[in-house]
């Protein structure tokens, strides 16, 4: 289990992968649920559950290069009746490439499908299908553990949206 912790909000991370045995070319499984609640607790504050399932097939023994495939499903509750927002799912396929000095370049192109969202019933949010681009660069560790990442999203909702992430993981440790 890996905890990361963001401003003004909790994030708990967890992750189960289904390796290869001995060298086989089948696809590795991932599957990654995340459980985002926003720090106070008023009453319109949300709970966010993100579940990732994703298919990784390795075209070398180092799996420093291969193709993905997958699906993210999201889903956000508010602490308040008053408000209803309605599944975000995105399905995507992409590839990946991690050079000797352990930089590792990963893109994702795929369609996005918004369910909406209702306030009361005076204000709605429409549904709507989009498509998705994410590309991720980072700097792995010798453990293939992230140290470092940059993440450039665009979407088009109608128009293009773009959105910039910096990450570094918090890894707690017990001696």
């Amino acid at each position: 289990m890996q905890v990361a912790a963001k401003v003004g909000a909790l994030d708990a991370r967890y992750c189960v992968r289904f390796q290869r045995v001995n060298g086989g070319s089948i696809p590795i499984l991932s599957w990654q649920s995340t459980i985002t609640q926003a720090v106070p607790n008023g009453r319109f504050a949300t709970t966010t559950f993100t579940n990732v399932f994703e298919f990784d097939y390795a075209l070398d023994e180092e799996e420093t290069r291969g193709w993905l495939a997958g699906v993210q499903d999201t889903r956000v509750i508010v602490g308040s009746p008053l408000v209803t927002i309605h599944p975000d799912i995105m399905g995507y396929v992409g590839g990946y490439y991690q050079w000797p000095n352990n930089w590792k370049f990963t893109g994702r192109a795929g369609v996005q499908i918004f369910g909406g969202a209702q306030f009361l019933n005076l204000v709605s949010v429409s549904s709507f299908t989009q498509p998705i681009v994410r590309l991720d660069l980072d700097r792995m560790d010798d453990n293939d553990n992230r140290l470092f990442g940059v993440t450039a999203q665009m979407m088009w909702v109608p128009k293009p949206a773009y959105q910039l992430t910096l990450r570094t993981p918090l890894y707690f440790a017990r001696n």
